[in-house]
């Protein structure tokens, strides 16, 4: 294990030339240093061009977002994004002829098709044709068929394939494989992956984590393409590289491989992706010809006791405050129900408090406000409608309304008038516009909103046909995507649509607060065992190679002024540990 305390600091580095690996803490004011880097970058640099820029990547469309705000200096040479983002438009867009057909030239990737990358949410269609296609080409029954009619092997094979990803194997080859893990037999050779996988291909479908393995294609395929990447960005800064996956490493070890400078910062003990794939020794191990070593040990967030507290956690890094750090009250913690702890906060911290759970039926069993019940909605009508196309279609008018209520405006009018573009190619630019603000336009109202998928379906079909002669999909004919749609209102669906935003709930799992700061935060425990395990025996626990103690760890370090620990229960022998860390308990009356 590397010992960060022994790096210097990166508060300037020789050059701006320096190739680098900064470790840094929670709060280490590192955008702020990555910003001031840029700018330093900009204003010395004689690479950059009108064609040449800098690249600043990270592993959210929040991240980025919040990145790109925050730059106070010309943009035009800047392209800040997510890593996916980058590889797609720099790679797989340019270059997406030779993703066209395989290495025996055979069909590969429908790419007329092609309208980005999207979420792997497994349609129902093209499981049964994938299904259909295993049994043709076996040459007999196998009763794969039975997945599709029992309401729990459905369930286990959307839920097996929705957690595809790539990996390499022993000898260097990549292969599919299931980050999600079922109790029963599903069709899981790599040969039944890769006929899946190209269901999708044929249509011009391209799911997030397919961006990595076409990008890693074209670059073996075509290994020129790093050099027309290294040209166009001499400058590579990537954020959060601790959650790197093994795929997403190879990429950057080849691109760094040239006449380029490139950084990475990250934090080990706020490694908690895992289960998506990321290996956070690969930060740690990445060793490139050039690049140094460094520090950010100063955490600007939050107060000097809960910076004493974090301290306790770990040892390959102290963090230490500045000279205006406040010292804060003590840590507490309530034992007692989740929810009777988030109510005693409310009550005596403060009613805007952020209560941090790292499971998501722990946030459903303390949340205050109305969940919504039931299945994954969007998951649900991806599965009952046979027609993905059409349901494809009514997720993305619906993506683009959240991002309306992101106030995103530009991106919410070119997600609704992609999907009409691709129905009406021959119209107007002015008229797709037209019909998307209005689709949106409607999908402000509330009784718009009121109405069932299937009634909002048939509503925005016939203006558009009306007024605009647009064709739109398929009616719903008899049957189960029918009764999902006329069982499902635009309200229940919409907090199933995702477009990677930062959540306004004030009661969230600990991953989604990745990235975020509170003044006041709860983080929910789950037992004493877990108390003993990852408060007083976290400095081992940080560095295992499961990611529940950084989950932990991860929650912890979001509060500036007050943390409060809640668990349901304590074994008195605990207490006067605790009290050794700093920390005060309370057991709350039931």
């Amino acid at each position: 294990m590397i010992d960060i305390n022994q790096l210097p600091t990166i508060d300037q580095l020789p050059s701006i030339e320096t190739r680098f690996r900064a470790f840094a803490g929670p709060g280490a004011g590192k955008t702020t240093w990555l910003i001031k880097h840029v700018k330093n970058v900009l204003k010395d640099s004689k690479k950059l061009g009108v064609t040449r820029r800098i690249a600043c990547i990270t592993y959210t469309n929040i991240a980025a977002e919040q990145l790109l705000s925050r730059m106070d200096c010309d943009k035009s040479q800047i392209e800040v994004c997510t890593i996916h983002s980058f590889l797609y438009n720099n790679v797989i867009k340019p270059f997406a002829h030779l993703i066209k057909t395989d290495d025996d030239g055979d069909d590969l990737f429908n790419v007329a098709e092609m309208q980005g990358h999207e979420e792997h949410i497994p349609h129902a269609d093209r499981i049964r044709r994938w299904l259909s296609t295993i049994e043709q080409r076996s040459g007999k029954r196998q009763n794969y068929y039975g997945y599709l009619n029992g309401r729990d092997s459905k369930a286990n094979l959307v839920k097996y394939l929705g957690g595809l990803d790539y990996k390499f194997d022993n000898e260097g080859n990549i292969v599919l494989y299931s980050k999600k893990h079922v109790n029963v037999a599903v069709p899981s050779s790599n040969r039944e992956l890769w006929i899946y996988k190209k269901k999708y291909w044929s249509d011009g479908v391209m799911h997030h984590e397919d961006v990595l393995y076409f990008a890693n294609y074209i670059i073996r395929k075509s290994p020129r393409v790093l050099d027309f990447i290294r040209n166009r960005f001499p400058y590579i800064f990537i954020d959060e590289f601790q959650d790197t996956t093994v795929l997403q490493t190879s990429i950057v070890r080849k691109i760094a491989d040239g006449d380029m400078t490139i950084g990475i910062i990250g934090d080990l003990a706020q490694s908690i992706y895992k289960f998506a794939g990321a290996v956070r020794t690969d930060f740690e191990n990445l060793q490139l010809i050039g690049m140094g070593s460094y520090k950010l040990e100063q955490n600007f967030r939050s107060s000097q006791s809960i910076i004493d507290y974090l301290n306790t956690l770990r040892i390959d890094i102290q963090q230490r405050g500045y000279e205006d750090t406040p010292a804060g009250n003590p840590i507490t913690l309530l034992v007692g129900s989740h929810s009777q702890s988030y109510r005693w906060v409310l009550d005596n911290i403060s009613p805007d408090a952020i209560a941090l759970a790292p499971e998501h039926r722990d946030v459903e069993s303390i949340r205050t406000a109305v969940a919504v019940e039931g299945e994954h909605q969007v998951k649900k009508m991806f599965a009952e409608d046979s027609n993905s196309k059409r349901a494809r279609y009514i997720h993305l008018l619906l993506t683009g309304y959240r991002w309306l209520e992101r106030k995103n405006n530009k991106q919410a009018v070119k997600v609704v008038s992609q999907q009409l573009k691709a129905l009406n190619p021959n119209a107007s630019k002015f008229a797709i516009q037209k019909a998307s603000i209005w689709i949106l336009e409607e999908l402000k109202k509330e009784a718009s909103k009121r109405l069932t998928v299937h009634d909002f379906y048939l509503l925005i079909n016939d203006h558009l046909e009306k007024k605009f002669q647009f064709k739109s999909h398929a009616r719903f004919a008899a049957g189960g995507a029918q009764t999902f749609y006329r069982g499902c209102s635009v309200d229940e669906m919409l907090p199933f649509v995702k477009v990677d935003t930062q959540s306004d709930e004030k009661i969230r799992t600990i991953h989604s607060a990745k990235g975020t700061e509170f003044n006041h935060v709860l983080v929910c425990m789950q037992s004493s065992g877990d108390i003993e395990r990852y408060i007083l025996d976290a400095k081992a626990k940080l560095e295992a190679p499961s990611d529940e103690g950084r989950v932990y760890y991860v929650g912890f370090s979001r509060a500036k002024a007050n943390l409060i620990i809640g668990v349901p229960e304590l074994k008195d022998k605990l207490i006067s540990a605790l009290y050794k860390q700093g920390i005060n308990v309370v057991r709350l009356q039931n």
